[in-house]
């Protein structure tokens, strides 16, 4: 398969991605900008704590609106 150049938008701005898929971009623009772990029990009680919720991950249309 061919690699293309991919135009991604994130929080951080716009970048330019040679990859062989969308997909492939998209995690090599999020692996350098998000972070994750799975949460520990006291990780749990401060976060809820805080007020946040518990989201429950969606498929979603993964076009991108780059406010053009």
């Amino acid at each position: 398969m061919a690699s293309r150049i991919y135009v991604v938008g994130g929080p951080q701005g716009i970048r330019l991605v040679k990859a062989t898929t969308r997909s492939q971009a998209i995690a090599h623009v999020a692996n350098t900008t998000i972070k994750a772990h799975v949460a520990s029990q006291e990780d749990l009680v401060d976060l809820l704590t805080k007020g946040l919720t518990v989201e429950q991950y969606k498929p979603a249309n993964m076009e991108l609106d780059l406010g053009e």
